[in-house]
């Protein structure tokens, strides 16, 4: 099939008993910062320490999933990296500087994915199957990516968000996985969720929306998406389940501005139950790595 787009692509059949888990491992102090100021720092022994909370729980639950991992992180702490391994985890990457794929030239996407893919690589002695955009930034603006993507040899993307959203979206992607058919080859894509509703496609998928929907509110969206014949894609941040309060003025000498307090305030709303709520999502759910619930569909 073709979309309006002009991607070519195939629907799988995926099974949706089984869920996607997935972390997007970024340190939201050295992100947060270079958005409101400018500076710029290395990655934050915060960030390593959240993950590591989060691998705990994870290993609490007996729930394995996909971390998508900068390279700065990899790199500033790799002894991280292959803890995610050995706790059974799949590592994938989530490039190399956080730039948006639109701000980003074809050649400078694959030189930032193929530093991010080796390093990992290097780490976990694995080869790296996936990627997931920086700000869910494969949009109409930037479908070369998977050109990209498929002439570098990644198996999969879980890029695109089928929302029309303000700063990310495709609205009329397909809402569950695809192949899609690309530079001269294929990968298969793995839409972020979402539910039909008044004709439109609505975000669950995780993130801020999980954290500001009611979690029964939540519960019947994710039972939706399954019986729409989907596996559920989660996607999350460590450091949104931290019991610590986000805060940039420890990381910087100058007066916090404004729209730096107000990213916290947006940040640290209702977090304080988000590791509860997450909690109570992997007991009642079943999640795997996005690699292996994909299967055999990633060689067809």
């Amino acid at each position: 099939m073709t979309r309006d787009t002009g991607l070519q692509y195939q629907e799988l059949p995926i099974d949706p008993s089984v869920n996607m888990l997935s972390v997007d491992v970024e340190c939201w102090h050295h992100l947060a910062l270079r958005n409101v100021t400018g500076e710029t720092l290395p990655p934050c022994r915060a960030c390593a320490e959240m993950t590591r909370d989060l691998l705990a729980l994870f290993r609490e639950k007996h729930a394995r999933g996909t971390f998508f991992v900068l390279r700065s992180i990899a790199e500033t702490y790799p002894d991280l990296v292959r803890e995610i391994a050995a706790a059974g985890h799949e590592v994938a990457t989530h490039g190399d500087s956080h730039t948006p794929c639109f701000k980003l030239t074809p050649e400078e996407l694959r030189e930032e994915l193929k530093r991010s893919a080796d390093c990992l690589g290097e780490l976990t002695g694995d080869r790296v199957a996936g990627f997931r955009a920086p700000e869910f930034s494969v949009t109409n603006q930037s479908l070369w990516v998977f050109d990209v993507l498929c002439a570098l040899g990644f198996q999969y993307d879980s890029s695109v968000f089928p929302i029309a959203g303000p700063r990310y979206g495709i609205p009329d992607f397909p809402r569950g996985p695809v192949r899609v058919h690309a530079g001269g080859g294929s990968l298969v894509e793995v839409p972020l969720s979402t539910v039909r509703l008044r004709g439109k496609n609505r975000p669950v998928a995780g993130g801020g929306y999980f954290r500001l929907m009611p979690y029964p509110l939540f519960r019947r969206a994710f039972q939706r998406v399954n019986r729409d014949g989907f596996p559920f894609v989660f996607y999350c941040h460590p450091y949104e389940y931290s019991a610590h309060r986000l805060s940039l003025h420890p990381f910087t000498s100058r007066a916090v501005p404004f729209r730096g307090r107000l990213m916290e305030l947006k940040y640290n709303l209702f977090r304080n139950a988000m590791r509860k709520r997450l909690e109570q999502m992997l007991d009642e759910f079943r999640f795997a790595p996005i690699r292996e619930v994909l299967g055999n569909a990633l060689d067809s």
